[in-house]
C-alpha cells in the first residue's frame, strides 16, 4: 500500500523506477485526465547514449538567450530533485511539486484500481508536462530518460528530434545489439517531424528506415564537417562548423558535434517563426552551463569532475585527458566510483587501455550505497585488463613507472587525493558517477 502523506521526495520513491513492462498506457491516461498538458506547449526532444545532456543544455541556453520562456527536462538531476524540471532561470519549486501531486493522486489512485502500475517515470514526466502547460512556455527541451520508444516523455510531438550517439547501455531493458539499441531510440521519431543525428553505420540505417517510415527527413552531422580547437583548462573552445566559427563555454573535442546537432535544431526552429538572431545565438552558447562534465571544483588543488559513466564516455574522458593534458610528466590522481547498473568491466577495459602513465587509481564504494560495484569489483574488474599489473597486496596492486590502484571509501579517497594534490603538476579527476558530484562539492569545499 502507497503512503499518501509522505513529502514529495518519499512519495516518488514508492514507485517503481524500472522498465518490467514498458508502455506509454500510463502516461497517456494521465495526459487524457488532464486535458492533454502536452499538446500545449511547442518542443525539441533530444534522445541518445551520450550527448544528450550536452545538446539539451546547449538548445536551453541559446533559446533562453533569444528571449524566449523555455522549459527543460533533465534527467538524472545532479544534487536535488527539482533540477528535473526547469522554467526559465527557475527550477521547479517544492509548493509547486506539492501542488502537482495534489492533483495527481487521485489519478494514481484511479489508475491503480483499475489494475495500472503507473512508475516513478510516469508520474514525474506527468508533472513536468503539467507544470510546462502552467507556465506557457514557448519552447520545451525534453530529455529523454532512457531508450525513447518507451519512454514515458515520448508522448509529445516535438518541433524536431535529436538522436545522438548511440552506444550500449542499459543493455538489460534497450537490448544487447545496436540495432536493438537504436530501434528503441529512433521511437522518438514522429510523423513529419525531421530529426538530426550524428550516428553513423547500423544506428543510421536503423534510424533511416525509420524516417522513411515516419515519411520525414534525416540531417546527418559528421564529425569531419566540425573542427574544434582550444584545449586549455579554464578557457572556452572554438568550433567551426558549416563556414562559422561560434565559442562556447562546453570542454571536450567532441563537443563539437554536439554543438553542430544543436546548431543544426536552431536553423529548423528558425523555419518554425522563433527568431534567434546571430548575436542571440553566440550568447547563447558563450554561456552554456553543463555542471559534472568536465567540470573544475578546485583549482588549487586541480580538482575535475567528470560523470563518464560507460564505456564511450570513458573512452571520450581519456581523449580530453590527452587534450587538455598532454604532458608527460603531469601526475593523475583518479577516483573513480560505478553504479552496479553499468558493465563495470567494459569501462575499466577502456581505462586499462587508456591510462596515461604515472597515474594513481583510486576504486571506490561510490559513497558507501549499494547502489555501487564494490571498490573490490572494480579494481578485480580492471585488473582483468591490466596484465602488467602485480597482484594486489592489502588492496594495492603497481605497475612499475606506470600507475598504482588502491580500494578505498570515496571519502577517504578524495582526502588523499587532496593531499597528493599539494603539487601543481597533479591533477585529480572523480570520474564514473554523477551520483557522487554532490559529495565530492561537499568534500571539496569543506577543505
Amino acid at each position: 500500500m502507497l503512503n499518501w502523506y509522505m513529502n514529495y521526495y518519499d512519495f516518488m520513491g514508492q514507485f517503481f523506477i524500472g522498465t518490467k513492462n514498458p508502455t506509454l498506457a500510463h502516461i497517456e491516461f494521465f495526459m487524457e485526465r488532464l486535458d492533454n498538458p502536452h499538446k500545449k506547449f511547442k518542443s525539441v526532444h533530444v534522445a541518445g547514449t551520450n550527448g544528450k545532456g550536452s545538446v539539451v543544455e546547449t538548445l536551453y541556453a541559446v533559446m533562453k538567450s533569444a528571449g524566449y520562456k523555455t522549459g527543460k527536462f533533465i534527467s538524472p538531476y545532479l544534487t536535488k530533485f527539482n533540477e528535473y524540471i526547469t522554467v526559465g532561470d527557475d527550477l521547479i519549486a517544492d509548493n509547486e511539486i506539492e501542488e502537482h501531486l495534489a492533483i495527481l493522486k487521485p489519478l494514481i489512485q484511479e489508475l491503480q484500481n483499475a489494475g495500472g502500475n503507473p512508475t516513478y517515470w510516469d508520474i514525474l514526466v506527468t508533472m513536468t508536462y503539467m507544470h510546462f502547460a502552467k507556465h506557457r512556455v514557448d519552447i520545451a527541451i525534453v530529455e529523454v530518460g532512457m531508450g525513447g520508444i518507451w519512454d514515458a516523455t515520448n508522448v509529445i510531438t516535438p518541433l524536431v528530434s535529436v538522436i545522438t550517439k548511440i552506444d550500449f547501455d542499459h543493455k538489460e531493458h534497450l537490448g544487447h545489439t545496436i540495432v536493438e539499441i537504436a530501434g528503441n531510440k529512433a521511437g522518438i521519431i514522429k510523423q513529419g517531424v525531421p530529426c538530426i543525428t550524428c550516428n553513423y553505420s547500423t544506428a543510421l540505417r536503423v534510424i533511416e528506415d525509420r524516417a522513411r517510415e515516419m515519411e520525414t527527413t534525416v540531417t546527418r552531422v559528421m564529425s569531419k564537417d566540425v573542427e574544434v580547437r582550444g584545449f586549455t583548462v579554464g578557457q572556452k573552445m572554438k568550433i567551426a562548423y558549416r563556414n562559422r566559427d561560434y565559442t562556447v563555454s562546453l570542454r571536450g573535442r567532441f563537443q563539437g558535434v554536439n554543438i553542430a546537432m544543436a546548431l543544426e535544431a536552431i536553423d529548423i526552429l528558425r523555419t518554425r517563426g522563433y527568431t534567434i538572431t546571430d548575436e542571440m545565438l553566440n550568447h547563447g552558447l558563450e554561456n552554456i552551463n553543463h555542471p559534472a562534465r568536465f567540470e573544475i571544483l578546485s583549482k588549487k588543488p586541480l580538482v575535475i569532475f567528470d560523470g563518464a559513466h560507460n564505456a564511450d564516455s570513458v573512452r571520450v574522458f581519456m581523449e580530453m585527458l590527452r587534450d587538455y593534458f598532454p604532458r608527460r610528466d603531469q601526475k593523475r590522481v583518479f577516483i573513480i566510483s560505478m553504479l552496479k547498473k553499468k558493465d563495470a568491466d567494459e569501462a575499466m577495459e577502456v581505462i586499462a587501455k587508456h591510462l596515461p602513465r604515472g597515474t594513481a587509481i583510486y576504486f571506490t564504494d561510490g559513497c558507501n550505497s549499494d547502489e555501487f560495484h564494490t571498490a573490490d569489483t572494480l579494481q578485480k574488474s580492471y585488473m582483468k585488463f591490466d596484465g602488467k599489473q602485480d597482484e594486489k597486496t592489502a588492496g594495492t596492486t603497481t605497475r612499475r613507472t606506470h600507475s598504482t590502484t588502491h580500494q578505498s571509501t570515496f571519502d577517504a579517497a578524495i582526502e588523499t587525493a587532496l593531499q597528493t594534490a599539494v603539487s601543481p603538476n597533479v591533477a585529480v579527476f572523480v570520474v564514473g558517477s554523477f551520483k557522487t558530484y554532490t559529495r565530492a562539492k561537499e568534500l571539496i569545499c569543506q577543505r
